[in-house]
């Protein structure tokens, strides 16, 4: 243990047939834990509410103060190509001293990449969807909803999940979040041009389209059409003029009737075209009634809004994630959803299969 700071510096002596990426992992602050779960199985245990561990920088030097953890992430691609064997790694640690900088080694440790002989397939007819945020991201960079700057690394972070196995990308068309939002992520540009007519300029929703299909994604996921947890009201659609962004129609407005049937009669036939003339397949999209509806009056209404789209939109096929399960076979509700977590151990051994492997270097001082 140190009383003072440090700058340290990770690097590896590697294998030049492998892709070695080292990170700096960085924290963020977490206020509280979740509701009803107990300590005892509870991630983080008595460590949180606290700091915890989650963005990775693009860097290999990080300042650790007294008495602190602080961690690497070392990345090791495995390219099809290679040749079995065994890959020898030395991982150097090192930190500046004095003014001028000097690097004196902490230590040093060996890893063993053991690739084997053989080469996986690519994953086939195995769709792989991760929910994300697309406000989060204009919101992290203070930028404007779908600006050069928010294009520019919306593409990377598609291009790092393809990396990281999925092969689905959930299209923002619609803002879909319960409350009403300032600056809605909502890449389709709605417009009532007179009292119950509606236009529609997919050309975002193209350009995200072939953004997904140029990083890998294979298959596209679109939002829901009614607010969860009950399915009572329709999504709220929003309209742009000026700077501002505005509902099309209220809150509360009734979900099957009235305005939104109106508003689904236009945008469904103008959805289909959409999807034709991108030549995405059936079985390569995927649409959802409602999030989480629960029992009772929740499937009434969701039977009823589940009719309404198959009326108006008979070749959709739809699926969600339910919050109580019900045995009614009138209603089909099951969705299958692949949660991952970061490794946290070590993970040494590599297939030829362009795979990622990764190991966690702590830093104590």
């Amino acid at each position: 243990m140190s009383k003072r700071g440090l700058r340290v510096k990770c690097e590896i002596d590697e294998s030049k047939d492998l892709g070695v990426q080292i990170r700096h992992v960085g924290y963020v602050p977490m206020a509280h834990r979740n509701t009803d779960i107990d300590l005892a199985v509870a991630d983080g245990g008595e460590h949180l509410p606290g700091l915890v561990p989650d963005p990775l920088f693009p860097e290999q030097i990080a300042s650790v103060g007294p008495y602190e953890n602080q961690a690497f992430w070392i990345t090791v691609k495995v390219p099809p190509s290679i040749s079995p064997g065994v890959r020898d790694l030395t991982i150097h640690l090192s930190a500046e001293e004095g003014k001028e900088k000097k690097q004196t080694e902490l230590g040093a440790m060996s890893a063993h990449v053991d690739v084997r002989s053989f080469v996986i397939k690519a994953r086939h007819d195995f769709p792989v969807t991760h929910w994300w945020s697309a406000d989060g991201i204009y919101d992290a960079y203070k930028t404007q909803p779908f600006s050069e700057i928010w294009w520019k690394y919306t593409e990377r972070y598609v291009a790092d999940m393809t990396a990281h196995g999925s092969n689905v990308i959930a299209v923002p068309i619609f803002q879909t979040r319960r409350e009403v939002v300032p600056r809605p992520a909502q890449l389709l540009k709605a417009t009532e041009i007179s009292p119950g007519k509606y236009s529609f300029d997919f050309s975002d929703v193209r350009r995200f389209v072939e953004m997904g299909k140029r990083t890998g994604m294979e298959y596209f996921e679109f939002p829901h059409m009614w607010l969860y947890w009950g399915v009572r009201e329709p999504i709220h659609v929003y309209q742009r003029e000026g700077e501002e962004y505005k509902l099309l129609w209220p809150t509360k407005t009734p979900p099957t009737t009235g305005v939104y049937r109106s508003f689904l009669e236009q945008y469904l036939p103008a959805l289909r075209k959409f999807l034709d003339e991108e030549h995405l397949a059936p079985d390569h999209t995927f649409f959802h009634v409602s999030d989480e509806p629960g029992s009772g009056e929740d499937l009434e209404n969701y039977k009823r809004a589940r009719a309404l789209l198959r009326e108006l939109a008979p070749w959709m096929k739809t699926m969600d994630a339910l919050m109580m399960w019900s045995t009614e076979s009138s209603v089909s509700l099951i969705f299958l959803y692949r949660f991952c977590s970061r490794p946290r151990i070590t993970l040494m051994q590599g297939f030829r299969t362009g795979c990622t492997t990764a190991l966690a270097l702590a830093v104590t001082i």
